[in-house]
């Protein structure tokens, strides 16, 4: 989350009324986390939102964001479905995409415990059976096409030993996305500070808008790269590591080429954190809130993935 866009609050209390039926917005505070869209906490007198401003998705991606949050919402996964508008002038801002959301209250894990991991592998696996009866289709806007799109520009800001690195993990790349997989509608972005926690359960997963049709590996290679490896190292803890993938496959057992295609799944995942954040890093956008995130992280976490692994981790028993 970040600010590109500032916005008065006299004139999105008028907006919300007139689209959303709320009463007077009293307040309307920016949130600095993230890099992508504009945020802002929402409160009226009675209740609490999440008011995001799009900044680079078009209403189309928008729109396919709200019903992938609302189908899932229907089929019991914790998520906050998007209030919908009385009519279209409610789908922007000005000229941008934008929702509102109700707030969930909970909080985030920043060091989740072997049994948190656990729990959240159950839910990965709920969110996909979910998805699996959502009709459209839209892929991920961060997948191979955009890492091959990217891999020029942050390239030329490397060493030659990055490059080495890149290069060996974009060649992976091209193989892996063509392997027939298991795929479907995902998050993409299933970071510790995306699910919220509130008496030792998982009362919401939040910011869909990185989500898109991908395979169901690469989904859950991108949470365990963020809920299982050391954030100084990148070294997988190993009880995090098997607790998570053992609750995921508790409600989705992985079939034999996502076994087979495990290891390449994490450095995919890694690769694509590693990339993103080298471009936020070295071609920032103007905002009014910003905290950039270290690319060095990922490319740890790719080193470990590649190094750490065989193709299908296996776990302990007893």
């Amino acid at each position: 989350m970040a600010v590109f866009t500032s916005v008065p609050i006299s004139e999105v209390a008028v907006w919300a009324r007139r689209h959303f039926d709320l009463s007077s917005v009293e307040t309307l505070s920016p949130i600095a986390e993230g890099i992508e869209n504009t945020n802002y906490f929402m409160e009226t007198s009675n209740q609490r939102f999440v008011f995001t401003i799009f900044e680079v998705w078009d209403t189309t991606l928008v729109a396919y964001y709200s019903a992938f949050v609302r189908h899932l919402a229907a089929a019991g996964v914790p998520v906050p479905a998007p209030l919908t508008p009385s009519d279209d002038a409610g789908l922007c801002w000005e000229d941008k995409p934008c929702l509102i959301t109700p707030f969930v209250e909970g909080d985030w894990i920043a060091n989740p415990s072997v049994a948190d991991c656990h729990r959240m592998g159950v839910v990965v696996a709920k969110l996909h059976a979910a998805a699996a009866g959502f009709g459209p289709s839209v892929t991920n806007p961060r997948g191979a096409d955009w890492r091959r799109k990217i891999a020029p520009l942050v390239r030329d800001k490397l060493s030659s030993d990055k490059q080495a690195l890149l290069d060996e993990a974009l060649a992976c790349d091209a193989r892996f996305s063509q392997l027939p997989l298991p795929s479907g509608a995902c998050h993409c972005d299933l970071f510790r500070n995306n699910v919220l926690w509130r008496s030792g359960a998982i009362v919401g997963v939040i910011d869909f808008y990185f989500g898109g049709c991908d395979s169901l590996i690469f989904d859950l290679a991108v949470c365990i790269c963020d809920w299982c490896a050391n954030p100084k190292t990148g070294v997988f803890d190993e009880e995090k590591f098997s607790a998570l993938l053992a609750g995921y496959e508790e409600n989705r057992v992985l079939c034999a080429l996502e076994k087979v295609s495990f290891n390449e799944a994490l450095a995919l995942a890694a690769l694509r954190f590693w990339m993103s954040r080298l471009y936020d890093w070295h071609f920032p956008r103007h905002a009014q809130c910003l905290t950039p995130h270290d690319p060095e992280h990922f490319e740890r976490v790719l080193l470990q993935a590649q190094r750490q692994y065989p193709p299908y981790p296996k776990r302990k028993t007893g």
